[in-house]
């Protein structure tokens, strides 16, 4: 039956327009099943994979104008519940005259050493769209009660990052961050003794973040934050710039 359902699965090489923006990936390729569903929202993407148990995935869906319709570049991390980052998902797929889409190419860049190194390339994968949202997903804005004071990814070889803050009765927000992706450099910004941070619905915007007048933006969902700095335009900017995806971390971890 199982190989049924992956034959059926691999047939579907064609997908309708992205309308809910929710989209599933599934297909067996070099002897593994994939099966990732991702909703979608301005550019922040995140979802599940299914190893077979639901790992969250999180990353950055880009749009590109092709001769004929758009292209888009799908690059997710996958995560443990601590933050631990396993892999890296690279996906991309290409709109047709008539608004359909079709897998064009993609692979998995494991970054846990403890499952192995290297690259694997995924080939006929099929893509469905989901025409009604299949509940709300992890794109679910977090709520007051959502926030968490410590938000964290682990990579290896002491690499990663933290993101803590405490949200004061007034609403005001103190902050203090740091980035270190691999083979890059050290990103850190905290907000000022005199000048707190504020959160408007689920966004976190605070101009003046370093010493080149970006904007550090900070987005909250239900399970992690988005943090990106927003950079000012110049011929002298050269504050390394935050761009890092961070997972809530409960109290009992």
């Amino acid at each position: 039956m199982a190989k049924i359902i992956s034959a059926l699965l691999l047939m579907l090489s064609v997908c309708v327009t992205l309308q809910a923006r929710v989209i599933n990936l599934s297909g067996e390729t070099n002897g593994d099943y994939l099966d990732i569903t991702l909703w979608e929202d301005d550019g922040i993407t995140a979802g599940y994979a299914l190893l077979p148990e639901p790992r969250l995935v999180v990353g950055h869906w880009e749009t590109y104008p092709g001769d004929i319709g758009n292209y888009y570049g799908i690059n997710i991390t996958m995560y443990e519940t601590d933050g631990k980052a396993l892999g890296t998902y690279l996906f991309h797929l290409r709109e047709a005259a008539d608004g359909t889409l079709s897998f064009e190419d993609g692979e998995l860049t494991y970054i846990d050493p403890y499952a192995g190194t290297g690259t694997m390339q995924f080939k006929d994968i099929s893509c469905q769209v989901n025409e009604e949202t299949p509940g709300e997903g992890p794109l679910q804005p977090a709520t007051k009660e959502d926030l968490s004071e410590i938000y964290e990814y682990i990579l290896p070889e002491e690499r990663g990052g933290f993101f803590e803050m405490m949200v004061e009765s007034d609403g005001s927000v103190i902050f203090d961050t740091l980035d270190r992706p691999a083979g890059d450099g050290v990103a850190s910004a905290a907000n000022d003794a005199d000048r707190p941070g504020r959160l408007v619905g689920n966004v976190m915007e605070y101009e003046r973040v370093n010493s080149c007048n970006d904007t550090l933006r900070a987005t909250f969902f239900r399970d992690f934050v988005v943090v990106e700095t927003l950079q000012v335009s110049g011929p002298k900017h050269d504050c390394f710039p935050i761009n890092a995806v961070f997972i809530k971390k409960s109290y009992s971890e």
